[in-house]
């Protein structure tokens, strides 16, 4: 998780992460980002491994991301999920079960929430509720440069939980 001054927040964050139930999360990992607060050291006395970016990183965000999935990939088995959210997300303790639900369906490539998801009340909307994973084919055209046209891109949608909240 990319963090860019979230003192207020990653706290939350963590908590919810560590809320998951199906399946639970084994680690949390924080990547402070340029943070000029104690980002760091809230999110370890939450629970969180927190990796330090070596020194200043002027990509910000997907810089952050890159480096530390970079660095995890290696330790990851085959059958290893990756989640990423972001620092000021609180999702849904169900969240991971529907999204490995979503997953683990033919040809899906990853799964998102939906942080406006219509069930939440206005003032609950701040976080992402499990909605609905996007698939590619594994295959290319030559000449695509990995590009997947629109045709080959499908969309599948699983139950969504009870709402979750979104920090602003």
């Amino acid at each position: 998780m990319p963090a860019y001054n979230e003192s207020a927040t990653i706290a939350d964050t963590v908590r919810a992460l560590r809320r998951q139930w199906s399946p639970p999360i084994d680690r949390i990992v924080v990547v402070p980002n340029n943070c000029s607060d104690d980002t760091a050291q809230i999110a370890a006395a939450a629970g969180a491994d927190v990796h330090e970016f070596p020194g200043h990183n002027p990509h910000k965000k997907a810089g952050a991301l890159n480096w530390a999935i970079t660095n995890l990939l290696p330790g990851l088995a085959d059958d290893d999920f990756l989640l990423v959210t972001d620092a000021d997300s609180i999702l849904h303790p169900d969240f991971t079960q529907h999204a490995v639900r979503a997953l683990t369906r033919p040809r899906a490539g990853a799964a998102g929430g939906d942080p406006s998801a219509p069930s939440a009340p206005a003032s609950t909307r701040r976080a992402t509720a499990p909605a609905c994973s996007i698939g590619c084919s594994a295959t290319s055209t030559p000449g695509s440069r990995g590009r997947l046209p629109g045709a080959w891109t499908r969309r599948w949608c699983c139950p969504v939980s009870p709402p979750c909240s979104r920090s602003a």
